[in-house]
């Protein structure tokens, strides 16, 4: 998606010829009114729209201000009133996007932006930039994998460092200390959030950007991958009013786009829904977000015990990594409130035990936790290059009894529209387990992992391994991508 500047100058047009009465009249428009008429208008989303908003105001294009009125005193409440200045619509096509300093990397025809267009052509998650000796070597990672995108002379790179740093509104000649930041981006990518971080290393300077559209992480329960059997089982866990639900899984399994796709489908707009997040990933206006900032004292924890007296319905609790947070958000569980957290563990039986290395008492969780989902990722294959095969003997044997193989077999082949891999795009791997009957008492009774996983399994839980292959039998995926994986048996 590009928007062009006579594009939004024609927006800021339409703005004020729709809203001619309501700006200056008795009848005010709202900001929101003017912020989704631009995100129609542009075609954009309305957090970008917002975004949006807020540098034409800086640019001085759309302004509030106070408007004489009848009576003594203090100025009404009413008495502001919005104007547009179409004067300054051309100069908002500058103000709005960010202007790369003019250095080396300029001049050789290299700029951040359009690395960081690049990027997202290429379907990246996030963009490194790593010194090695006299060169810096920059790598996307696109569907889980890290790769090779191209090679620069270190002079020029460290230029390009610079103005990524400058849109971060970060020290662009500060290499000495870690830092972390937001850019601030162009209009034409107002679909993303990036963030920025770079650290010292032995050759220099390193800077890693996470690239954050909202289509990614802001989607359908249904879009997850999530089979209809399985889906059903997140409903019924969610439809409890209260107590905890955590995803799980090793780092990059997707749990944080799960979680925000679980509390979108918990928004109905009657709840009060807030997230704890270290970091905020993805500014999301309809929730009150509330970010962990350990060195002014707002560690996980105290922003629970908060979130408690806000008369908040629905918790997002980014991560549970520590004794504190753990018995802070089973405590809100057990208050009537519905908490959504994260932990770091092979599937839903492990996430019990690293509940309980975290110091959480087993009757807590018995009587806290609704349910666990656990989850994966895999790489989808190629749809315009896919090929067949027929199973072997050895592929019969990996599915077993259980899950016979389908007559044919995916295969990756590669090309063009796929970089070559014969994969493009991900896909989740579920098994979800609610907490409850004899699977909440063996929790409270401290039975251990492998008899808990058993006993999941007894209740009807699928396992992971059992999801991937009916991905794999719907051709969705190829079994070498599955084999490739370490299981928990």
């Amino acid at each position: 998606m590009y928007l062009a500047p006579s594009r939004l100058v024609e927006g800021i047009q339409a703005l004020s010829d729709r809203f001619r009465d309501e700006l200056s009249g008795p009848r005010q428009a709202t900001r929101t009114q003017l912020v989704r008429f631009l995100a129609r208008r542009l075609g954009i989303s309305e957090e970008a729209a917002a975004r949006l908003f807020a540098d034409l105001e800086e640019a001085g294009v759309v302004l509030r201000r106070d408007q004489p009125h009848d009576g003594p005193g203090e100025p009404r409440f009413d008495a502001q009133r919005w104007s547009i200045d179409l004067a300054r619509s051309d100069l908002a096509t500058a103000a709005v996007q960010p202007i790369a300093s003019d250095d080396g990397a300029e001049e050789h025809g290299l700029k951040a932006i359009e690395l960081l267009r690049s990027a997202i052509r290429h379907g990246a998650t996030d963009l490194h930039l790593d010194p090695f000796g006299d060169e810096i070597e920059v790598r996307l990672r696109i569907d889980g994998r890290l790769e090779h995108f191209r090679r620069l002379e270190a002079t020029l790179g460290r230029h390009l460092m610079a103005q990524f740093k400058v849109l971060a509104n970060l020290e662009p000649v500060e290499p000495f200390h870690a830092h972390e930041g937001r850019l601030h981006l162009p209009v034409d990518l107002y679909e993303y959030d990036v963030r920025i971080t770079t650290v010292p290393v032995a050759s220099g300077e390193a800077v890693a950007l996470r690239l954050l559209g909202r289509d990614q992480i802001i989607r359908p329960v249904s879009s997850l991958g999530f089979s209809e059997a399985v889906i059903e089982r997140v409903r019924d866990v969610l439809r409890s009013a209260e107590g905890m639900v955590l995803v799980s899984g090793p780092s990059g399994a997707g749990k944080t786009t799960t979680l925000y796709s679980l509390v979108h489908e918990l928004d109905d707009g009657h709840r009060n829904i807030v997230t704890i997040e270290d970091p905020v990933e993805y500014l999301m206006p309809q929730f009150l977000q509330i970010e962990v900032d350990p060195r002014h004292g707002r560690t996980p924890a105290d922003a629970l015990r908060t979130v408690l007296r806000m008369d908040a319905d629905v918790i997002l609790l980014a991560e549970i990594r520590d004794a504190e947070t753990g018995a802070a958000a089973l405590s809100a569980a057990s208050c009537g409130k519905q908490v959504l957290s994260t932990v770091h563990a092979r599937d839903a039986a492990a996430a019990v035990t690293a509940l309980r290395q975290l110091n959480v008492d087993d009757r807590s969780a018995a009587s806290s936790v609704r349910g666990v989902i656990s989850q994966r990722l895999v790489r989808r294959v190629c749809p315009t290059c896919r090929g067949s095969r027929a199973p072997s003997d050895d592929d019969r044997r990996y599915f077993g009894d259980g899950a016979p193989p389908p007559e044919s077999l995916a295969t990756a082949v590669g090309c063009n529209e796929c970089r070559g891999t014969g994969y493009r795009g991900r896909i989740g791997v579920f098994e979800i387990a609610p907490l409850d009957g004899p699977l909440a008492e063996a929790v409270a009774g401290g039975r251990r992992e492998s008899e808990l996983r058993a006993l999941m399994r007894e209740n009807g839980m699928r396992g992971l391994r059992a999801d991937a292959l009916e991905k794999v039998a719907a051709g969705l995926t190829t079994l070498e991508e599955v084999r490739a994986i370490g299981w928990p048996e």
